[in-house]
Formats: structure tokens, sequence, C-alpha cells
């Protein structure tokens, strides 16, 4: 109900008279506009020419009195959207299309609601501002519309300086709640989009907010979580028993000051879950210089923890196979020393010498010791590979008969091989040590007897089966799988496999050797293994070898070869080797089978000896690695001015720098140390025939 003039005389009344719009009340032409504290106008206040002025939905029920109402918003340059006598039509007005303010009078006459229930669904839904007006202004109804937290408040009658101010500081406040209510959804979005948890209390450590991430590493709710103390919902202690963890929330709040990120943290979820997490915490300072709470950061450091233990692991086998590959290096020049002058020693000595079985003793223990030493070649990947193109499916079958008499009557073998299996790049020779130290890995694994099963496959290992294996490229791989139905193994154990000497064998049955053996075959050819087992559950070693497109290499053909028998000549050999014991040694072998032997201690001294000598060289024999140049480079710097030289290789092991990952070029001839006097003897003969 309206208690003010009659709408006809406010109807026929001349327009107001501009003010000065640094008052809430002034016209739409006005030289100025009002604007927020930002400087920004108020969305949807009247304006200059070609601005949207502020459209306002009138409800009243009383209709010459919204009439006079529409006129006189009019006339300040509001836009009137419509009017509506009920509540029903004032919601759907709204519903169909929101104006910016809604002029709302508390009784409506003919309504089964009322002005206060409206707005209590415009502040449920829209969130639209609105402004009561009422000729009542008991205590009763003031209570009332307070608990909708209206815009404003109009009593009636009223008059235009008090509407227009009225409605230009709703508009304001308006304005400011919703950028407020912005402002306070984009950092609820930021919080909540934070990879880390993020927990604020208040000053007494209560929790004010908790976002997503927060909530699923404690399990709390941010419901359940909201005003309990920090201690209910945050439960810390260090993996070290003896080191106490507070929660770092207390020292910022109490400490006024910032809480570092932490190690070692273990927290305990509201179900029992514990996580290793990295915290920090920070105090919330206001206007006072006393914090007004705290925030509290924490990070689940899972992931991180996983691989770093991956890569110290592979940083631990590759310390072990740079320490296994140099030992074993230097210990094949002096085995073969040992064994090469060993032999001469026993050329010249009679049967029943009595110093000769002591000498046969040694030579034999040297033999055990160079064939330990390649075993650390091995792992170490470090040996001379002779990759050819194979088909795993003909090598396994071509090994059935030894596999058989590798393994005892208890134990059945099955295979599983798929047909036109893809072809991969290995060392044959290799490869089968690989599969038959598997197999006798397997066997011992079933004491009592069981199953082994070997199978074949074609597999693509796409980004999400590397990721736990960053040495492992995504792509085309043929597996080969060999499992057995033993004993199995523990976590332990298994993280300790592959590592040379380890072995949970009884003593004397074994050196430790075979699966380091076996890895470092398989990462030498560009492979990868994993191993898959539980205790009592059986163990699976799963082979992958990069699957490659090209023909397969014909077998070779040693049928007929030529077999020397009286290793001696009179040609040209040139020697070098910068380990002065070997180099002495093969010009000892070489000279007395009617051999000119040139001696050169390194590369530069071999080309100097080269170019200087009137005669042919025939032969180079070359030490593969040395400190200049290695082996092969030298060959290629001969073989500009002396083509028609042949080269013999010898070496313990070859390295990357020679032709990727230790492998030589297939058509170079090699001699491996330790060798013996007669091995290198018929060595030389071979090339040079």
């Amino acid at each position: 109900m309206l208690m003010s003039r009659p709408s006809a005389v406010a109807a026929l009344e001349p327009p107001a008279t501009p003010r000065d719009h640094s008052g809430v009340a002034g016209s739409a032409g006005a030289a100025g506009v009002t604007r927020g504290l930002d400087g920004a106008q108020p969305a949807g206040t009247p304006g200059a020419a070609g601005e949207r002025t502020a459209s306002i939905l009138i409800v009243e029920d009383e209709r010459i009195v919204a009439m006079d109402l529409r006129v006189r918003l009019t006339r300040m340059g509001y836009t009137v959207t419509g009017i509506a006598g009920t509540a029903e039509e004032a919601l759907a007005r709204v519903a169909n299309a929101p104006p910016d303010l809604v002029l709302l009078d508390i009784c409506l006459a003919g309504s089964a609601r009322d002005g206060i229930s409206i707005a209590e669904e415009l502040r449920a839904g829209p969130g639209l501002p609105f402004i009561y007006m009422t000729a009542y202004s008991d205590a009763r109804t003031v209570d009332r519309a307070k608990t909708t937290a209206p815009f404003g408040f109009i009593l009636k009658p009223f008059d235009e300086r008090e509407l227009r101010a009225t409605i230009e500081m709703a508009l304001y406040k308006s304005n400011v709640e919703r950028k407020l209510r912005e402002s306070q959804e984009w950092l609820q979005t930021t919080l909540a989009s934070v990879g880390d948890g993020v927990i604020a209390t208040d000053a007494r450590g209560l929790v004010r907010f908790i976002n997503p991430v927060a909530a699923a590493l404690t399990g709390w709710t941010p419901e359940d979580a909201a005003g309990r103390p920090i201690d209910d919902v945050v439960h810390l202690r260090h993996e070290e028993p003896a080191l106490a963890r507070a929660n770092p929330i207390w020292t910022a709040i109490e400490e006024n000051r910032a809480v570092h990120l932490q190690t070692g943290v273990v927290l305990t979820s509201r179900d029992g879950r514990e996580t290793p997490i990295e915290d920090s915490a920070a105090p919330i300072r206001g206007h006072s210089s006393r914090p007004s709470g705290a925030v509290f950061v924490l990070r689940d450091v899972t992931e991180r923890r996983r691989l770093e233990a991956q890569l110290a692991q592979a940083q631990k086998m590759e310390a072990l196979g740079r320490l296994a590959g140099g030992i074993a290096h230097d210990f094949n020049n002096m085995m073969t020393v040992v064994i090469g002058y060993g032999d001469l020693l026993m050329d010249g000595m009679a049967q029943d010498h009595p110093h000769r079985e002591s000498i046969e003793q040694m030579r034999h223990a040297a033999a055990n010791a160079a064939a330990l030493t390649q075993q650390l070649l091995a792992f170490s990947r470090k040996q001379v590979l002779r990759p050819k193109i194979v088909d795993l499916n003909a090598l396994l079958s071509s090994l059935s008969g030894m596999l058989r008499r590798v393994m005892r009557e208890d134990i059945v073998i099955d295979s599983v091989l798929v047909p036109a299996l893809g072809r991969v790049k290995v060392d044959p020779i290799q490869m089968e040590q690989v599969i038959l130290n598997l197999a006798a890995n397997a066997r011992d694994a079933m004491p009592t007897g069981g199953r082994l099963t070997l199978s074949t496959e074609d597999v693509v290992l796409d980004d999400a089966a590397v990721i736990d294996h960053p040495d492992v490229r995504p792509g085309p791989y043929v597996c080969l799988a060999i499992r057995d139905s033993g004993k199995g193994m523990d976590r332990q154990t298994m993280a300790r496999l592959f590592e040379p000497f380890f072995t949970t064998k009884a003593a004397g049955h074994g050196t430790g050797l075979g699966l380091s053996i076996v890895y470092g075959i398989v990462k030498q050819s560009g492979g990868h293994i994993a191993v898959a087992s539980e205790p009592d559950r059986g163990t699976t070693f799963r082979v992958y070898l990069p699957r490659v497109e090209e023909a397969l290499h014909p077998p070779l053909q040693v049928a007929g070869a030529p077999r020397v028998d009286a290793p001696s000549g009179g040609e040209t050999i040139l020697v070098v080797d910068d380990n002065d014991s070997v180099r002495t040694l093969v010009c000892a072998v070489l000279a007395p089978r009617g051999y000119r032997v040139l001696a050169a201690g390194g590369p530069a001294e071999a080309l100097a000896l080269a170019r200087s000598h009137a005669g042919p060289i025939e032969l180079m024999i070359s030490d593969v690695i040395m400190p200049e140049i290695s082996g092969p480079a030298l060959a290629e710097k001969l073989r500009v001015f002396r083509p028609e030289t042949r080269v013999l290789f010898i070496s313990g092991y070859s390295e990357a720098a020679i032709a990727r990952q230790g492998v030589l070029a297939s058509n170079a001839l090699l001699l491996q140390k330790p060798f013996t006097p007669a091995d290198l003897a018929r060595k030389v003969r071979g090339t040079l025939a």
C-alpha cells in the first residue's frame, strides 16, 4: 500500500531539476557518472548516452502506485523491465529476464505470498539485489525483513531524492558484493586447483578452509573439517621415531614466522592411511602485526620418492658396472700375461719336469679368474658384442635340447611361442647365455620340481607403460618371458637381484653373477628386463628387446674352414698396446714363430713406425682402448697410407666410444683377452691366410 500523493499529480510534475552527480541523487543527464571506489561505474547505473542504464523490476499490487513509480524511475534515467502484482508473476519475470534491481513491496494484497517470501527466493536463487518498499515500520515487519538482508528499505511515502539515493546505494552495494563474490569464487577455484594440499586456520588453530587435495590426503571433507582444531584434522609424525614432529601451524601462529618445507614427515589420514609429505606453514597477517591465522601447505611426495629410489638404484648399478668393468679390463691384461708366460714356460719344459705341475695349476687358476672376469664384463656392459638379426623363436628351438639337460627330470618345460615373431638385433651367443642363466635360476627356485614356461610375443610399450622406467623408450619390442612355479622372492630380494655377487644360495653354490650377466647383456643390447615375483607364487622374468625390420642374417658357414696346425710365418706385424706387459708377451709369442715384429706403445708411435718402415706391413695387432685414440680409429688412419694392412684387435672390453655401447663393427677381427700363446698364433695365422 502506498501512502503518498496521487500518481496523476506526480505524472504531471515537471522533470526534476538535474543535480550534481557528486551527491547520491542526480539526473541521467548530469555531467558526472557515479563510480565505485575503484573508479568503475556500478553495473546498471544511469549513465551518459550509449551507456546501459540500470534495469528495475517493480513488484507492487497497487496498479496506480506501480505506474506512478515507473514514471518516476524512467524520469530518473532507469529502465523499468516490468510491473508484477503477485509473487508468482514477479518470480516468473525474474526467471525470464533478470533485472539489475527489484523494488519490492512487502505487503501484496491478493497474493498468497508476501514480498519477504519473494526476497528469500531471490537471495537463494539468482542473488538479485532488492529494496523493500512499505508503509509499515513496525518492529516485527522490520525484523522479518532484516533476515533476508535487503539492499535498502524505503518507507512510504518517499520522495525522489530518497528513492534515487537508496537505488544508487543498492546498485553500488550489489556491484561490490558481485566483485567480492567473483573474487572469492576465483580464490576458491585457484586453491582447489593447486596440486598441493592447503589448509587455513584462524588464530586459535581452528580450520577455516581446506582444499580438495588436503581433504583427500587427510580424509576430512571441508564440511567435517570446518571449525575443528587443526590437530584433529592433521596428524603428523617423523619417519625417525626419535624426532618429534609438531604441527608447523602452531609455530607460524605463536612465533609469527614461516616454517619452511620439511622432509621425512608422514601424514596419517582419518582412516589410518600414511602418506609421506613435505609441509610448510606461514602466518596470515592482516592489519595487525599479530597473525590472524595460518596457512598450511602439504605436498604428497610418494611419487617423487619412488622416482628417487629408481634413480638411486640405476646410479648404483651404473657405478657397480663402471667399477666392475674397470677391474675386469685391468685384470684381463694381467691374466693375459700370467697365462701367456705360463704357456711359454711349459712349451720348453719336459713332461716330467718337477715344476710343470705347479705351472699347470697356476695356469688353471688364471683361466678360472679370466672366466670370472668375463662375467664382470657382461654385467658392466663392456664386453664385445657381435649383433645379428635374430629370430628368438628359432633361437629357443635350437636351445631346447640344452635346456632339457640344464633342467631336472622333475621340471616340466612348456613353450608358448607366437608365430611370425618380430626380429631383434642381438649377439646370438650372448642371448643364449641370457636364456640359459634365467633357466638355471628358475631351476634352483624349484628344488622339489615344478613347471618352466618360455613364451614370446610382440608388444608395443607406450608412454604409460614406461613411465616407471625412464631408461626405456616407448616403441615396438619382442618380449621373451621365462616363468617358473618356484618359491618366489620378497621385495627386499628383488631390489638387489641384479647386483654382482648378491645371492640367496648357500656358500659354494654360485658366485652371484648369473643374473648380473643377464642384466648387462640385455642392457647392452638396448633392451630392458622386468621381474614379477611373490613369495610362494613363482617368478617371471620378461626380457624386452627392440624390434627391428631388417632381414635375418644367414647362418655362419663354418664347415670346411681351414684348420691352422702350424701357426707360423714370415710376415711383418705391427703390435700396438699401451700395456707394456701385454705388448712384450705378444712380441715374445710371435717373434720365435718367424714373424718380424714392430712394437709400439701407443697410436702415435705406431703411425710413425708405419710411415718409416720401408717394407710391407701385413698385419697390425692393436688394443681396442688406448689413451690417445681407439684401436678402430688408429686402423682408419693406417688405411690411408697402408690400405693393404690387415687389422686384428685384442681387447678385454669395448666401450661406447668405439661403436655405441661396446659393439665393434661386424666385420672386425677380434681376439678376446686373456688369450693363450696358441690362441694368438692361430688367430694371426688365420687372419693372414
